[in-house]
């Protein structure tokens, strides 16, 4: 491109400066990611319009509300769909893992997962959060708790492999639920 602009234009632009330019080309197509978490929270409400009885929560820092900005601090999601299939005979036991966002918008997934009768896996719910801490961990485990309406976790078991603060947040919040090594994770610490 910079080859064409020389021949063409007779002008000399430097590699930066191309950079910059497609970067800011490709905001005005296409939104910027300031613009697509500005939109978080009228897409969590078409959530809840659009599936009625899901569990959709959005927090935003305190801090940035402070400055009177808004600023992204995490999301949890679970479909209505999903609870009842929970609810209508799944196993009791669910994988929980957590794992990192690459590229511009970095965080964590924290995901919930079990099996059905067939053994195909099947998702619960997820969120993302700014850093895997015991705090992000409880807060999901409680929303979590509530949505599939475990109470204190008897006759669940949970497997993970040994993620920061998930065995204190399930042991808090679940105290009855059963919480299980994944074996290959074993192995390998």
């Amino acid at each position: 491109m910079r080859v064409d602009l020389e021949d063409q234009f007779n002008l000399n632009v430097s590699y930066s400066k191309m950079k910059r330019v497609k970067r800011l080309g490709l905001e005005k197509l296409e939104g910027s990611f300031i613009d697509d978490y500005n939109r978080l929270e009228a897409y969590a409400q078409e959530l809840r319009d659009r599936n009625p009885g899901s569990d959709v929560v959005i927090n935003i820092s305190k801090d940035a509300l402070a400055e009177g900005k808004r600023r992204f601090l995490r999301i949890y999601i679970c479909f209505q769909a999903l609870e009842t299939g929970w609810k209508a005979g799944l196993r009791p036991l669910i994988g929980i893992d957590g794992t990192f966002l690459k590229g511009k918008c970095k965080g964590i997934l924290l995901v919930s997962m079990a099996q059905d009768s067939v053994k195909h896996f099947y998702p619960l719910a997820w969120a993302v959060v700014d850093k895997e801490t015991g705090r992000t961990w409880k807060w999901f485990m409680e929303l979590l708790r509530n949505s599939l309406e475990f109470e204190d976790g008897e006759g669940v078991t949970f497997m993970s492999d040994m993620q920061k603060g998930l065995l204190e947040a399930v042991s808090t919040i679940l105290p009855k639920a059963n919480h299980r090594w994944c074996a290959r994770h074993i192995e390998a610490n």
